[in-house]
């Protein structure tokens, strides 16, 4: 730690890390990796599933599905979640042991406090399409059974966010809130500002989206369903394709090449920083480690903190043909990140000893 933070003070340059190991899937892997005591696991678009030891790389248990998985496994109450419609798996994170197959039917995960959520709408073929939803259930793990369902036709979703006791099931057109106990519905709204949400997240008593389209972010009030502000970005960028990160009073939006901070209260502009991009789609925001943000692109890593300045790059694998690279994300001192058909785990490298 102390290596890296020596390095931090001198923005932006090549940090020092270096490939603990890598390992290869049957096709690309499928999002940011999950955490789990000390062990990687992530998904193949073939449906491998695979847990590697942090530490030394080594492979620590295999599961195999005869239908791929289309979307992040997710963690929920100590089982590991793999959406592969009516084959969908839950699994022990620890042994690897099936405890279940096909307990639930979902194309997408989303996991919220103590329920996951699940969707249809989501597809993969070279590349993901994020489509829109017409039924999203609430699934309780430890019951291992859906409590409710909502039926979203006419008007279909594509994001769920929960927060405050309630889950927001969103589209083009509107908002719906949904009692996250019951699956009742406890307030409706019509979107004034139209896009498809691909990301959101509630900050207070505000909830927030990125989307497709002029309007880049969209901020509601939690309770009315109010539009309270918008934000356009630069023409051309998909701010919508990496979910935000939230720091506070500031919300860190990855319109790549750029990054930008708005404050949720206003809306406005904090700060905006210029990187690389495009952007991916990824389930998952870039990685957040005290107050520095570290943001993937083909390969490529960097980092900035939470002020706006640039701190370290690293070239951490070589882009492939058509890469698809999701955010990476810390696991302690040790960096985890996908990139087309590997899963690499970098580490802090020791400087040489002088005499």
């Amino acid at each position: 730690m102390i290596l890296l933070a020596a390095v931090f003070l001198l923005a932006p340059q090549e940090v020092l890390l270096e490939k603990a190991w890598e390992v290869e899937f049957d096709q690309i892997v499928l999002g940011t990796p999950v955490i789990h005591e000390n062990l990687a696991i992530a998904a193949g678009r073939f449906g491998n599933v695979k847990a590697i030891n942090l530490e030394t790389g080594a492979p620590a248990w295999e599961v195999k599905n005869e239908n791929g998985p289309l979307s992040r496994i997710a963690m929920q109450r100590n089982q590991l979640f793999v959406p592969v419609w009516n084959h969908s798996l839950i699994i022990d994170p620890v042994s690897g042991k099936v405890r279940k197959k096909g307990a639930f039917y979902a194309g997408r995960i989303v996991a919220g406090e103590s329920r996951l959520y699940l969707t249809s709408g989501y597809s993969f073929d070279a590349a993901y399409f994020l489509d829109a939803s017409d039924v999203v259930a609430c699934f309780d793990p430890l019951a291992v059974k859906e409590s409710w369902k909502v039926n979203c036709n006419p008007k279909k979703v594509t994001s769920v966010v929960e927060g405050g006791g309630r889950v927001f099931l969103t589209g083009e057109d509107q908002i719906e809130a949904i009692d996250t106990r019951n699956g009742k519905r406890v307030g409706l709204a019509e979107r004034a500002t139209k896009g498809w949400p691909l990301h959101g997240l509630v900050a207070g008593q505000r909830l927030i989206y990125v989307q497709g389209g002029a309007k880049a972010a969209v901020c509601y009030d939690a309770k009315t369903l109010k539009e309270l502000w918008n934000w356009e970005g630069k023409k051309g960028q998909g701010a919508g394709f990496i979910p935000p990160l939230l720091v506070g009073e500031k919300l860190i939006l990855f319109p790549l090449p750029d990054v930008v901070s708005l404050d949720t209260k206003n809306g406005k502009d904090a700060w905006s920083l210029a990187l690389e991009g495009p952007a991916e789609y990824s389930d998952s925001p870039p990685a957040l480690r005290d107050k520095e943000v570290t943001v993937g692109v083909n390969g490529k890593v960097m980092s900035l903190d939470v002020a706006g300045k640039a701190t370290w790059t690293f070239e951490g694998a070589k882009s492939e043909t058509n890469p698809r690279a999701h955010q990476p994300v810390w696991a302690g001192d040790r960096l985890l990140y996908a990139v087309g058909t590997k899963l690499y785990c970098f580490k802090p490298r020791e400087s040489p000893v002088t005499k």
